[in-house]
C-alpha cells in the first residue's frame, strides 16, 4: 500500500467519527510524531562537537561573517 493510499484510508475511516474519538486520533498522532522527533534529536545530538559547531555558526552568522547559501554553489 503506497504512503497516499494509506493517508487515503486513513481519512475515509475518521471522517465519521465523534469529536470524543477524533481527540483520540488527535493525541494519538501528537504522540507519534513527538517520539519521531525525540528521535531525531537524540541522534543529532550524539554527533560528537555538533552542538559546539553550531553554536559557533551563530556567532559567526551574528557577527556578520559567512556567505550567503545562494553564492556557494549554483550548480545545485
Amino acid at each position: 500500500m503506497t504512503t497516499t493510499s494509506l493517508k487515503s484510508s486513513i481519512s475515509k475511516r475518521i471522517r465519521n467519527f465523534p469529536k470524543e474519538k477524533l481527540l483520540v486520533v488527535d493525541d494519538f498522532i501528537s504522540y507519534l510524531a513527538d517520539r519521531n522527533d525525540n528521535a531525531a534529536t537524540k541522534e543529532l545530538l550524539n554527533i560528537p562537537g555538533l552542538l559546539s559547531e553550531v553554536k559557533a555558526g551563530k556567532r559567526e552568522f551574528a557577527s556578520g561573517k559567512g556567505t550567503n547559501w545562494r553564492k556557494v554553489r549554483k550548480d545545485v
